[in-house]
């Protein structure tokens, strides 16, 4: 008998490292993700599967010993592009995956970041059961759900949706089911699903102007649907949230001698423009001299002395704006400027010039 055991033992001990299937079931090949941190779940379970990401080595992965044959971990993922690589004895998988927290970054090519698929759970479901139930549906506790394992970091953020805080998951995502289709997606679009809970801001005379995204029905542009560590769930603070969609405005900020308006770094963007609707265009809190005249001394611009004596600010049509009126942003930009204080020129002459040809 005690022969019988060692030689057992010797082979074992022999058995070369990687034998068995290698495959990962999440993350997903070409798939974009919104979370930085994310789950990993992959097969054979052993100490001799080298896992790195970005080329750096994932140490300590973490390996239940309950398991015989999946592994987890947990991935942190750098902004953009990430590469991952799985290597097993002779056996290596390769995935490519992004990073943004930007839910419309997604293009044509790019998957889903989801692992809820028959084909995707089936190395689970012999032990778990993966099915929506009323314990999963509302635990006493969420720690102890099965759903919490994987999605345990959309909980650890400062502020959390409603809906997630409640754990009514089902109350967005629907349910389905079938080898290749994805479980829980949101169905209905975006609008339809914060309209159930919140007040949309729709265009009407008195607020004719919509943020586009608004208009469009993607609160997600903005919003973080699950949580976030900023109020209101945003996905990021000023003035980067607003720059990621305005570009332009974003390459008038970082030319070389620009001036860059201080509200704008200093106070946010809001300090001059509504978030959702507004009255005036560009959804602008008020009527462009007023709102410049919050910060800045009117006194010298209404009794006609800037830049020089009894040139207008107001009131007369604006030559480089057909149909629009002078005002303080005829000759300044208000995000950034080419010339000094904002200026729409390199030089005093050269602004002049603009409109007055000789």
């Amino acid at each position: 008998m005690t022969r019988t055991f060692t030689v057992w033992l010797f082979i074992l001990c022999f058995i070369p490292v990687g034998t068995g299937a290698l495959d990962v079931f999440t993350p997903v090949d070409k798939a974009v993700y919104h979370d930085k941190s994310i789950a990993l779940i992959m097969t054979p379970n052993h100490p001799g599967t080298i896992v790195t990401l970005n080329g750096t080595a994932i140490k300590p992965f973490s390996r239940n010993p309950g398991y015989k044959s999946v592994a987890h971990g947990r991935l942190e993922l750098k902004n953009g592009d990430n590469h991952l690589t799985v290597k097993s004895g002779k056996k290596i998988k390769e995935i490519h995956l992004k990073y943004s927290q930007y839910r419309k970054a997604r293009k044509p090519g790019d998957q889903a970041g989801v692992f809820h698929r028959s084909d995707r759970e089936k190395q689970c479901v012999t032990c778990h059961s993966l099915d929506i139930n009323d314990a999963t549906r509302s635990p006493e506790d969420k720690t102890k759900s099965i759903c919490y394992v994987c999605h345990q970091v959309k909980f650890n953020q400062k502020n959390i949706h409603s809906a997630l805080e409640s754990f009514e998951c089902l109350s967005c995502h629907q349910e389905k089911a079938g080898e290749t289709i994805t479980k829980f997606l949101t169905e209905r679009s975006e609008a339809a699903l914060c309209e159930d809970c919140h007040e949309i801001p729709t265009a009407s005379e008195e607020t004719p102007f919509l943020h586009g995204p608004l208009g469009a029905g993607q609160c997600t542009v903005c919003h973080d649907p699950h949580g976030s560590d900023l109020n209101n769930l945003l996905i990021n603070d000023e003035p980067d949230l607003c720059l990621n969609c305005h570009s332009d405005v974003k390459s008038a900020m970082e030319k070389e001698g620009a001036s860059v308006h201080d509200a704008i770094e200093g106070e946010g963007c809001m300090v001059c423009h509504g978030a959702h609707s507004g009255k005036y265009e560009f959804l602008l809190s008020k009527p462009v001299n007023d709102l410049c005249f919050d910060c800045h001394d009117s006194s010298i611009y209404v009794n006609l002395r800037h830049p020089v004596n009894k040139h207008p600010v107001q009131d007369v049509e604006d030559t480089l704006r057909p149909g629009k009126k002078l005002t303080c942003a005829s000759c300044h930009n208000p995000h950034a400027g080419i010339g000094k204080k904002l200026m729409k020129a390199p030089g005093y002459m050269q602004l002049c010039q603009l409109c007055h040809k000789y």
